[in-house]
């Protein structure tokens, strides 16, 4: 919970959410390495993979929940707001049930594409929204 503490004391949120995407971004890129059964990657670099990921994914979470409340104004519209994206942030369980098929394993390239994908458009929305808050201030 250190990523939370440090972007409230510094009132700075979109480097810690770029940083967090990037590392997820480094994990799913390895995991889609593995390869054929025959050349797959070393199981420790796999773990290590998804430790990357995790901890990316565990980085941006709580700091995009939190730059959203700091820029809604008013209990209801926070309330409200937040309810959506948390909302919206739980459908991914749904989404990552069906990408990961039997059929894909073990590579599962269609997964990790999709959760590499989802990444990158997290990253995205966080370009344009630093960049839309800058222009209204």
């Amino acid at each position: 919970m250190m990523g939370p503490f440090l972007t409230d004391r510094w009132q700075h949120r979109y480097s810690f959410v770029i940083f967090g995407v990037v590392f997820a971004s480094i994990g799913y890129i390895i995991l889609l390495c593995q390869g054929a059964l025959s050349g797959r990657l070393n199981v420790h670099v796999r773990h290590k993979a998804v430790f990357f990921v995790t901890a990316g994914c565990y980085i941006v979470q709580p700091v995009a929940i939190m730059w959203m409340a700091n820029n809604l104004d008013g209990h209801y519209k926070r309330a409200v707001g937040l309810a959506i994206q948390i909302g919206l942030e739980n459908i991914a369980g749904i989404i990552t049930s069906n990408i990961f098929n039997r059929g894909d394993a073990p590579p599962y390239t269609v997964g990790y594409g999709v959760s590499l994908a989802r990444m990158v458009f997290c990253g995205i929305m966080s370009i344009i929204l630093a960049a839309g808050l800058l222009i209204e201030n």
